[in-house]
Formats: structure tokens, C-alpha cells, sequence
């Protein structure tokens, strides 16, 4: 069901989206608007990326949950009460969600001061193999982010 939106410039959420490329948000816009969920209200370039204005707070966060699951990424959302509809007396929230995506993806390989470790999957957190020994250990992406930044040399599973 389609809301009937007060004018053209309405949002009711943000989908932040950083360190992708051009084509990243090109796809992301083509798939919102494909779905028919949403309206675009306005996209607004970024330094790290672009913010996108969507008039449906349910479907931003689902987009950007989707969007974590599929790429594998950092997602962050927070909401912030924004009206009081006047027809129904229910809140209206207005959300953010900010999704980063990760500077590693699955296969590559990263050296940690531990030993170095195999990306195997990559959902809420990062699952890991270590390649001596074998032990598996699940990370938080800002622990792995970390020493990829300094070690902007790792393997990356193309490159193998």
C-alpha cells in the first residue's frame, strides 16, 4: 500500500550509505525505486558516500538490513520521534540507518597480530579461520577494520 505523502520533499527515513562506490548507489537507487516501497524524496552527495530520503521508515530499515546481508557491512540505525499523526494519534518516528560497507569481503585474508585469518562469512559480526591451526573465532567488524586499514596490503580474495 502506497502512503499518500504530504508533498514531495517527505521522509520519514535516511539511508546513509558510506565508503561504496557510484554503481553501488546507482544499483540502490534503481532497486527502491523498482520496488515501489518508497519514494526518493531527495539524495544528497556526502564526503564518504550519499544520504538517501525515503518516505517509508519500515522499508529503509529493511532495504538497509537487506543490503547488510547481501554485500556485508556495518549497519547502524537510530530513530527520532518526529510527530504525532493527527488521524490515527500514532507517533511517527523518523530513522537513520547508516550502512558502511566493509573494506574486506569473504575469502580474503588479513593479517592479524594473533596470525592471520580467512574471512569465511560475513553477517552481523565476522566469522574467521585462523590458517595456522584452523581455530575459528568471530570478530566485530570494527577489530578487523582496524588492521585492515593498517595493512592496506592484505590478500584480497580476487587478487588470489
Amino acid at each position: 500500500m502506497v502512503k499518500v505523502l504530504p508533498h514531495s520533499k517527505y521522509f520519514e527515513g535516511t539511508l546513509q550509505l558510506r565508503d561504496v562506490g557510484e554503481e553501488f548507489v546507482e544499483k540502490a537507487l534503481h532497486e527502491i525505486e523498482q520496488s515501489g516501497r518508497a519514494q526518493i524524496a531527495k539524495v544528497k552527495p556526502q564526503p564518504r558516500g550519499v544520504d538517501i530520503y525515503l518516505s517509508d521508515a519500515h522499508y529503509t530499515l529493511l532495504y538497509a538490513k537487506k543490503l547488510r546481508d547481501r554485500y556485508g557491512g556495518d549497519l547502524v540505525t537510530s530513530r527520532k520521534l518526529f510527530t504525532l499523526n493527527k488521524n490515527t494519534n500514532k507517533l511517527v518516528w523518523r530513522v537513520t540507518a547508516l550502512f558502511r560497507k566493509l573494506p574486506f569481503k569473504v575469502g580474503d585474508i588479513i593479517h592479524l597480530p594473533e596470525g592471520d585469518v580467512k574471512i569465511l562469512s560475513t553477517g552481523a559480526r565476522a566469522n574467521v579461520q585462523f590458517l595456522v591451526g584452523g581455530r575459528k573465532k568471530s570478530l566485530r567488524f570494527d577489530e578487523l577494520s582496524r588492521f585492515v586499514e593498517k595493512d592496506k596490503d592484505h590478500t584480497r580474495a580476487d587478487d588470489a
